[in-house]
């Protein structure tokens, strides 16, 4: 979980130091910095990660098959009726 951020840390280390020396004059890049810190915030990044590769396999079946979304929703709301 942790291997993706060292990765970033790793490539980009220049940009990293060069806006953590920057943050106390340039607003953009305090923001930048603690957008890139902030554990909560790749933690659920990480967590959605799942979800976007389930989409796009889900569009890339759509494209194939020429499937109808439609009843793809259809099927998604009668079952949310059932189990809820």
């Amino acid at each position: 979980m942790v291997e993706p951020l060292k990765h970033v840390m790793e490539e980009y280390k220049t940009l990293i130091v060069k806006m953590s020396q920057d943050n106390v004059f340039v607003a953009q890049a305090k923001l930048n910095l603690d957008l890139l810190c902030d554990l909560h915030r790749l933690l659920g990044l990480f967590c959605l990660l799942p979800l976007l590769e389930v989409v796009n396999a889900l569009i890339n079946f759509v494209q194939k098959m020429d499937v109808f979304i439609y009843k793809f929703i259809v099927v998604i709301r009668i079952a949310k009726q059932i189990f809820s």
